[in-house]
């Protein structure tokens, strides 16, 4: 369960790296 949770922190983090690159670029 601590895996899980673990893999969906990274998960969100390059979701939200993803986003902040996107918005970089929309900017």
């Amino acid at each position: 369960m601590h895996c899980l949770f673990l893999q969906l922190c990274v998960q969100m983090k390059w979701v939200y790296q993803c986003m902040e690159m996107s918005v970089t670029e929309l900017y």
